[in-house]
């Protein structure tokens, strides 16, 4: 009976972790987890002399669909978005919801070209129409990458990719919307 209790401490320990670490939608990584997960990349891209691009993504069109169709297919778009961008993510790049309809990509060992690619992949697995909204609604996604080679530059802190993804993702929105813009660090 002691082991049973045991167990069940370690389980329910095990779930507060996963929660604490996790959005509660999505099941994707929250910022506390993504900001754990960046610091790691700069540090390995700093020892590695590797490149390391951070993806920002925001929804196009979501609003309309929260306002107009409610919260409940508002989460269920917000669910199905999460699954394709972790399907479209490489294995090892951690994805993660930031916020809203916002979500960020850490993609280690990828340059500026890489983390375009990586970024259109992510935009037009977005664009693909949705099963749970009338085909009236869209979603599509703008995009900005912020790169860093350390063989370039100081290490940048977690901040300041963060930030420099979020400006060219507001460069894609004023640019037209469901684009990738790219930028330095």
């Amino acid at each position: 009976r002691q082991a049973a209790q045991v167990l069940r401490r370690v389980r329910l320990q095990q779930e507060l972790e996963h929660r604490a670490l996790h959005d509660q939608l999505t099941g994707l990584a929250n910022r506390k987890l993504l900001q754990e997960h960046l610091e790691a990349g700069l540090s390995a891209a700093k020892r590695n002399g590797r490149p390391l691009s951070v993806v920002f993504v925001d929804l196009d069109g979501f609003k309309a669909i929260n306002d107009e169709l409610g919260h409940r297919v508002g989460d269920e778009v917000l669910v199905e978005v999460a699954h394709r961008l972790r399907g479209a993510a490489r294995a090892g790049d951690q994805v993660a919801r930031y916020g809203g309809d916002e979500f960020v990509v850490v993609c280690e060992d990828a340059d500026a070209a890489a983390g375009w690619i990586i970024a259109e992949r992510l935009r037009l697995e977005v664009r693909r129409p949705l099963a749970s909204i009338p085909p009236a609604y869209r979603i599509a996604a703008s995009l900005g990458v912020a790169t860093w080679r350390p063989s370039e530059g100081s290490s940048p802190s977690t901040a300041t990719m963060l930030r420099a993804a979020d400006e060219a993702m507001y460069a894609s929105k004023h640019a037209g919307r469901d684009r990738v813009t790219a930028v330095t660090v």
